[in-house]
């Protein structure tokens, strides 16, 4: 198993590669939340990785902000899960989790990332149940997408 984590050990990944096809790189990936873990379980079937990571760094490099981005921060506002929703949360965009989905239960256990800035520091806004209960961390302004461009292969 591989891990980064970073230097506070509140943010991480971990994964394990399986098997390798015409390129395509093959395993399981778990992501580190403070003192929670997506999934829980180290899931049973494989992920193309490749995929995985490309997909997580393409977030930081082509940030896609559902609700708009008038180029503030986020701020300390409160992250309204009925704002966020109808699409009308500003300043916060998605960290791309799609292709380590739960499958067919997405519904109870699908993780969601948001991400939105407040100075010096990152509110990493999570969901473990497909976006319908978020919780919030922080961290040092940069942590997560330093820890997310060492993934290698």
């Amino acid at each position: 198993m591989n891990i980064i984590m970073d230097s506070t050990r509140k943010f991480g990944i971990l994964w394990e590669k399986n098997s390798e096809c015409n390129g395509f790189i093959y395993g399981k990936i778990q992501i580190i939340i403070g003192e929670n873990i997506y999934p829980k379980i180290c899931p049973c079937k494989y992920f193309t990785l490749n995929t995985v990571f490309n997909s997580l760094k393409s977030s930081f490099e082509e940030k896609y902000y559902a609700g708009g981005n008038n180029g503030l921060d986020f701020g300390e506002q409160l992250f309204d899960i009925d704002k966020y929703n109808s699409l009308e949360l500003c300043n916060i965009f998605s960290i791309d989790t799609t292709y380590m989905s739960g499958g067919s239960n997405c519904e109870i256990d699908c993780l969601v990332l948001e991400m939105g800035y407040s100075g010096e520091e990152e509110r990493l806004f999570y969901s473990f149940d497909n976006g319908k209960n978020f919780k919030e961390i922080r961290y040092k302004k940069g942590t997560v997408e330093s820890v997310i461009f060492q993934l290698n292969l």
